[in-house]
């Protein structure tokens, strides 16, 4: 890119996020507002009669929430509980309260749920979390209920709080330490204000952890807090073929993805010694169609590779148009592994009052 492009675009940043600063102000005030509305009690708080975990976090998209709801999950059944999913289906067509079932696609209950329910884990869907909440506890479908992305949801309370920060570049650092609000920035409210409602902090270490630790700590230092601070590394169990267990080797690749933070994937995948010939990033959460798989497809020369969450949102249709390719279709297969959990979980059985 030339020298005057570059300027040009650092020109309409600068006056884009002129025009968007009073929003963010906006934004701000009515965020403070609401949360001292809840914190006084003038807004209700629904107290569910099982315990209550939230998972989410002050920055928008890609800080490793659905890994974490997918190990609590794991790690609560490990201890003889009987954990429930709740999400409210971001992009999903489906209202709710509803059991994720095998028969429901992406596009009904979002492309999270579908894959939390597809590994094996109850989810419910709804758009009113506190009806979902309700929904499990009147036909007792489990113990512990583990609120998906639910920080800045106030109205159903819980019994402790986890904020999940990404770690895995010093840009996604930045975004927090030199963040501004939305829509300017990617912070979802005042972040110290907001970090004092964590009981623990979860660290996203990506694909380098001896560097995650470093930028995780400052971080902890830049918010100066007493909630525990915990690490996730990312552990990958290979690059599988779509319809069978066939692992796919090191070597030439296609990759596409609709991910928050698309280079991580293809960081990881580099990690892993394939080299990605050509990729395609969509946004996250992205509903793609037939065409455009199509078009991948053709043009791919390589075995082609995305995440499990993309997988999910093919759907019946593109694979019986793709059954032909599908040899050439492989997933990234991975799983969230936390370390000090004794630690961790002895913090929650405190907090929730639950006996592990």
């Amino acid at each position: 890119m030339r020298m005057k492009d570059l300027t040009e675009r650092s020109v309409i940043l600068e006056l884009g996020k002129v025009v968007l600063y009073p929003l963010s102000i906006i934004y701000g005030l009515s965020t403070f507002i609401r949360n001292k509305l809840y914190d006084y009690k003038i807004l209700s708080i629904y107290k569910s009669n099982l315990p209550v975990i939230s998972v989410g976090n002050i920055t928008v998209g890609g800080n490793g929430k659905t890994p974490v709801c997918i190990y609590l999950s794991e790690e609560l059944k490990k201890r003889a509980l009987h954990p429930v999913i709740l999400s409210r289906g971001y992009k999903g067509a489906t209202i709710g309260p509803s059991i994720v079932s095998f028969f429901d696609s992406a596009t009904d209950v979002g492309d999270e749920p579908k894959l939390m329910s597809k590994l094996g884990h109850t989810v419910i869907v709804a758009k009113d979390r506190v009806k979902g909440a309700k929904f499990i506890e009147q036909r007792d479908l489990g113990d512990v209920i583990i609120l998906d992305d639910g920080f800045q949801h106030r109205r159903l309370g819980r019994d402790f709080d986890i904020a999940c920060f990404d770690v895995a570049s010093d840009k996604a650092v930045k975004d927090v330490i030199k963040g501004q609000l939305l829509p300017c920035g990617k912070l979802r409210e005042n972040l110290r204000r907001g970090i004092k409602r964590a009981g623990a902090i979860i660290f996203s270490l990506g694909s380098d952890p001896k560097a995650g630790e470093e930028r995780a700590h400052r971080v902890t230092q830049f918010l100066n807090v007493s909630a525990l601070p915990f690490y996730y590394e990312i552990k990958f169990l290979g690059v599988f073929n779509a319809l069978s267990s066939e692992l796919l080797p090191p070597g030439r690749i296609v990759a596409f993805s609709a991910l928050a933070k698309p280079q991580n994937f293809l960081d990881s995948l580099k990690n892993l010694n394939f080299n990605v010939v050509k990729s395609y990033s969509f946004s996250d959460h992205y509903e793609f169609s037939i065409a455009e798989m199509t078009k991948i497809f053709k043009e791919a020369n390589y075995p082609i590779v995305c995440t499990e969450k993309d997988a999910v949102k093919l759907g019946d249709d593109f694979f019986n148009l793709m059954k032909n390719h599908l040899k050439s279709l492989y997933i990234l297969k991975i799983k969230a592994e936390l370390r000090n959990s004794d630690e961790f979980f002895k913090l929650i059985g405190k907090r929730c009052q639950i006996q592990f």
